[in-house]
């Protein structure tokens, strides 16, 4: 008799109390999960960015090679700052400034004579209203308040291409 009215009492369905709760943790997982593919797909826009600022940066990193040695290193020896190249808009890509910087130092001042120069192009850009890179105003010099660890040059950006370039005749 007693199992008879269990079973009467459960067919009868669920309390009140057993549907609210159950509403509750199907709203709560709805949302958690919404949330993450709205950051999923604002990080997915964030990488197409960054790959587009990377092969804009690789671009102009090899019409600067193309150039050849001697345009490259063309009154550009310093140790010191280093020279800025831009802002610039990039045809086929959206308009974001870039910023290249080429930085010529000699490694060795005394004895076999052998030039490096440093090229090195940093990208960056406005994305969601955010400034991504150090650049604020996009002018390629480095302002009061842009270089964040205070190195004197631009490199807080996630888009930054770098290469060296070296030859032996002065």
């Amino acid at each position: 008799m007693v199992t008879r009215r269990l079973f009467l009492r459960s067919a009868q369905g669920f309390t009140l109390l057993e549907v609210l709760l159950a509403t509750v943790i199907f709203v709560g997982a709805t949302v958690g999960l919404c949330a993450t593919l709205v950051h999923c797909s604002r990080l997915v826009a964030f990488n197409q960015e960054r790959v587009m600022a990377i092969n804009a940066a690789q671009g102009i990193l090899e019409a600067e090679i193309n150039r050849g040695f001697a345009a490259v290193v063309d009154g550009r020896i310093s140790d010191a700052q280093p020279v800025f190249v831009g802002p610039m808009a990039v045809p086929g890509a959206f308009a974001f400034p870039i910023s290249a910087q080429i930085r010529v130092r000699d490694v060795d001042n005394e004895a076999a004579g052998v030039l490096v120069a440093e090229l090195r192009v940093i990208v960056c850009w406005r994305s969601a209203g955010r400034i991504i890179g150090e650049d604020a105003n996009f002018n390629g010099v480095v302002d009061a308040g842009e270089d964040l660890n205070g190195n004197g040059v631009f490199d807080g950006s996630p888009a930054l291409v770098e290469t060296r370039l070296a030859t032996t005749a002065r």
